[in-house]
């Protein structure tokens, strides 16, 4: 047993404990970083934005309306929402969830890959991507191509390998090239992991 508090013990008095005020960092940026930061009207740093949220006046509408449906999930909105959005990517069906980690999960386990099968997955990627894999039991095969070439990896060789996973990253369609005749040829499954780019589409010359 540990000792308890020893009743001598002094403690600093309140007074002493003061709060100090949050340095200004962007004196030691270089001076074009620290041109970009800018100043707020307050004179504070505002915080360099991950990703700035475009929402307009249809958009907020759009929120209240589902707010004060009552259905925060499932509902005619999503059913709508279901309907509207294979139009938006040429696809045949829609299934909403609550994440593209899910999605992604949910797919592989419709294709049947679980524990003692290998997912090829780009290791340039969200987290997600390979989270969905092992969600499954599956194991994660990083590649630093989208797909290392069927001379390197190929089901004579790798008869574990059950998919491969694809990821449009950033808004930007990745390059699939001759991809999806490649996982014809081996007879794998092809995951697109587009949670990143919802409508996007590779211009071909």
């Amino acid at each position: 047993m540990f000792p308890g508090p020893d009743p001598g013990h002094h403690r600093l008095p309140a007074t002493r404990i003061r709060s100090h005020p949050t340095p200004d960092l962007t004196r030691t940026l270089p001076v074009g970083v620290r041109a970009l930061t800018g100043r707020n009207s307050t004179g504070t740093t505002p915080p360099i934005p991950v990703a700035a949220p475009r929402l307009d006046a249809t958009g907020i509408t759009a929120d209240v309306r589902v707010i004060n449906s009552g259905h925060l999930v499932q509902g005619p909105e999503v059913a709508a929402f279901e309907d509207e959005f294979p139009h938006l990517v040429d696809g045949r069906h829609c299934v909403a969830v609550n994440s593209g980690t899910s999605a992604s999960w949910l797919t592989l386990l419709a294709l049947g890959i679980g524990p003692g099968d290998e997912v090829v997955v780009a290791s340039f990627t969200f987290a997600a991507t390979a989270g969905a894999v092992r969600l499954t039991g599956a194991a994660v095969v990083f590649s630093g191509h989208l797909w290392p070439g069927p001379r390197r990896r190929t089901r004579r060789d790798h008869p574990r390998t059950a998919a491969v996973i694809p990821v449009h990253l950033f808004g930007r369609p990745a390059a699939m090239g001759n991809l999806t005749a490649l996982v014809q040829q081996q007879q794998l499954a092809l995951v697109a992991d587009a949670t990143q780019a919802h409508g996007a589409a590779a211009i071909r010359p």
